[in-house]
């Protein structure tokens, strides 16, 4: 029984901090769109992606940190978690596959891509929990 307590508490451990590095990430991301040097890369067409991303990784930091409330069902809950790490690979993929493959370093993209898969895994194995 032990066993499992420290399991769930591992567990919720996990989700909290996945939840608040999503939502600093999407909080960083957003201020960042705003600033002075991202208003020149707009005026030339580019950034916006940016800022849906940004906004995409505070709603799911939000719903992450919410699942962890009884008034959500376990359905919503796995729902909440699965989408958002489905959605995170999608990104992953697009922006080290597509945008910046193997830049500016082998190591630096081995090491973002290492960073980033364990936000994946770690949103997938919440996820599971409320399967």
């Amino acid at each position: 029984m032990a066993t499992n307590r420290s399991g769930s508490a591992v567990l919720t451990a996990l989700q909290i901090v996945v939840a608040v590095y999503l939502a600093t990430l999407g909080i960083a991301g957003i201020s960042a769109y705003h600033s002075g040097a991202q208003a020149i890369q707009r005026l030339f067409g580019g950034g916006s992606i940016d800022l849906v991303v940004a906004i995409f990784e505070l709603i799911a930091g939000a719903l992450v940190f919410l699942a962890l409330f009884p008034f959500t069902g376990d359905q919503a809950r796995f729902a909440a978690c699965f989408i958002s790490s489905v959605l995170w690979l999608i990104w992953v993929f697009y922006s080290l596959v597509f945008h910046n493959a193997l830049e500016p370093t082998v190591l630096t993209w081995l090491n973002r891509l290492a960073l980033d898969l364990v936000v994946a895994v770690s949103l997938w194995v919440v996820s599971r929990q409320y399967r």
